[in-house]
């Protein structure tokens, strides 16, 4: 009989324990409860909404002029998580035709170059494309990349672009525009080669 008091006693102790421990846990929760009232809502400040924004409708605008029209360019939103494009919360991949994918390329870069201008981030200020015309892309399309990033670069950054494109394209593209143009010709051979 004295050993099942002894017993008794000992759980009763531990069940005093215990509560004390759930005391001292449900007053940190409380502490805690009220530092997490005082954090932001989201991780983005209001100026990181603003660049998102900008972000958004710069792409938008982008590929309505680059006749993208595999969806509604409306669709499209630039996700808060990772900023990239996205449709109806997902990403965009296989959704698009190769040449709208790469149109969508070409006006995230450049969206970007832009947020970059506008607010001052950490952006390099460059942009480079390399063969931007793949897939295809139809000449009005690639005419109103290189109309575009002429504009967009006027005023500080620079967009650069190597392309095999034949030179007088380029130059009717981008008639009344401010551009510097570095043409090769091909019977030099490769403008990237092996010293002898």
């Amino acid at each position: 009989m004295e050993n099942g008091i002894n017993d008794i006693d000992e759980a009763l102790n531990e069940l005093l324990q215990i509560k004390l421990d759930l005391e001292t846990l449900f007053k940190r929760y409380m502490q805690l409860t009220v530092e997490r009232k005082k954090l932001p809502a989201s991780v983005l400040s209001v100026k990181d909404f603003e660049k998102v924004k900008f972000l958004n409708e710069s792409l938008k605008n982008r590929l309505d002029k680059y006749t993208f029209s595999s969806f509604k360019v409306e669709q499209i939103e630039i996700s808060d998580e990772n900023y990239l494009p996205t449709r109806e919360g997902f990403d965009i991949g296989f959704e698009v035709s190769a040449s709208d994918g790469i149109r969508m390329i070409w006006g995230y870069l450049i969206s970007l170059f832009m947020v970059g201008k506008k607010f001052g981030t950490n952006h390099p200020g460059i942009v480079i494309f390399d063969e931007p015309r793949q897939q295809e892309t139809n000449k009005f399309s690639f005419s109103e990349l290189l109309k575009d990033a002429a504009r967009s670069s006027v005023d500080g950054g620079q967009i650069i672009f190597a392309t095999s494109e034949e030179e007088d394209v380029l130059v009717q593209a981008l008639v009344g525009e401010k551009y510097t143009m570095c043409a090769f010709k091909k019977a030099d051979g490769k403008l990237i080669r092996k010293f002898a």
